[in-house]
């Protein structure tokens, strides 16, 4: 135990003298993360490049941005002339089909006057859809132009999303810690002269680097790698915590949920059943949820579901949410799906599972800062898990005659 106790000690003198640096230098200070929009692809990274993109964007640099992206990412053939381009976010360009050949929404699309366009795919936490790459490939047909699938690491999308497209002759990958670094970099060299969109872009800059490891904190680690290799005990220490830390996490969760369970069906009574997926949350899995609905409903369709429990979620962005569910394997939810979604919102990112539902802010259940609110004897664990009771159970009784009309369609 001493061994033990020796590196955490040690671990620890590291965390307050980088802590101290990271507040001196204000690199912890970002306009984006105090917003909350830091992991908001649409939001906020779609918007953001699209606005560097746009020549007739607000930043009054005309085309330069977008001639300097065209130089960073192509080498060889520009695939759109730039002198005449329109840009759109989120461009609808049908609904999806039922064999998902065609349909959907592109995250950024850019055409000029000839036609030919540029296609981005800003995938960031999202994960791919069925048949995404090959509906925008079908979208583009024979038009010059490019497809470019932009992700934090420049990883491949799956074969779900691209089929049998060839990466490098029918997309393009690009990703942040390069290529849009590399691009921001001389687009903050560009706006030298126009002080508001130097420092945003700086900001934006910062940001980037803070999701790619590219800032302080790669010092730091570089301090923890040299403390945990210097003896064979600080190895042995440091990787048995590593195994326990995620025993200790998982029991952590199970513990606080457990509470809310109870909290939540003391607060809604005998008339609601409740279930909770405590075996998803010990296997790691994705999307343990808080699943509600009334004693008298049978095989249900549709459910309050509150998820993810431990904040594995492939599609929004790890942060809790709770809504209306439906399970979209059903053959009736299918059949109804029209009539179902008349009553909802269109724009829905998943609406095949989700008819509605609502981020509880700033909750992440696999975030540090998050596992830290919620440890044994704190006050801010009593308050989350109020706040979280009552949210999700104000929003069960305002939506039960919606949900007694849902299951009436679906049975």
């Amino acid at each position: 135990m001493s061994d033990l106790q020796s590196l955490l000690s040690q671990i620890n003198a590291i965390l307050t003298a980088y802590n101290k640096v990271i507040k001196n230098s204000s690199e912890n200070y970002n306009i984006f993360k105090v917003l909350n929009l830091q992991t908001d692809e649409v939001k906020l990274h779609s918007l953001f490049l699209a606005e560097l993109l746009n020549p007739k964007g607000s930043h009054n640099k005309g085309n330069l941005f977008l001639k300097c992206f065209i130089e960073v990412v192509f080498t060889d053939n520009t695939p759109i002339n730039i002198e005449n381009v329109t840009l759109e976010i989120e461009k609808f360009i049908g609904p999806v089909s039922q064999d998902k050949n065609t349909g959907g929404r592109i995250d950024i699309y850019l055409e000029d006057h000839k036609g030919n366009c540029l296609i981005i795919e800003n995938k960031i936490y999202a994960g791919d859809q069925e048949k995404q790459l090959q509906r925008y490939f079908n979208y583009k047909g024979n038009r010059q132009g490019a497809i470019l699938y932009l992700t934090l690491d420049g990883k491949s999308p799956s074969k779900i999303s691209c089929c049998d497209l060839i990466e490098g002759k029918d997309f393009q990958l690009i990703s942040y810690n390069f290529t849009i670094l590399s691009w921001l970099e001389k687009c903050h060299q560009i706006a030298s002269d126009s002080p508001f969109v130097r420092e945003t872009i700086r900001q934006y800059i910062n940001l980037i680097k803070s999701f790619s490891g590219q800032t302080i904190l790669k010092e730091m680690y570089k301090d923890f790698k040299s403390i945990i290799l210097q003896t064979p005990q600080n190895f042995e220490s440091a990787f048995q915590i590593e195994v326990e830390l995620k025993n200790i996490k998982i029991d952590l969760l199970v513990d606080f949920w457990e509470e809310v369970y109870q909290k939540l069906k003391e607060k809604l009574g005998n008339e609601y059943k409740i279930s909770y997926q405590k075996d998803k949350i010990k296997g790691n899995a994705n999307y343990p949820g808080m699943w509600v609905n009334k004693n008298n409903y049978s095989n249900d369709p549709c459910q309050f579901v509150l998820e993810p429990l431990n904040g594995n979620s492939l599609w929004n962005k790890h942060s809790l949410y709770y809504g209306i569910w439906i399970n979209g394997n059903e053959k009736i939810v299918q059949q109804k799906s029209v009539e179902l979604r008349k009553l909802f919102d269109q724009k829905l990112r998943n609406s095949s599972w989700w008819l509605d539902y609502i981020y509880v802010k700033n909750l992440y259940f696999n975030g540090k800062e998050t596992l830290k609110s919620i440890l044994p004897g704190t006050e801010s664990r009593s308050k989350i898990q109020e706040r979280i009771v009552v949210n999700y159970s104000e929003y069960i009784i305002k939506n039960e005659d919606l949900m007694s009309r849902l299951i009436n369609i679906l049975t």
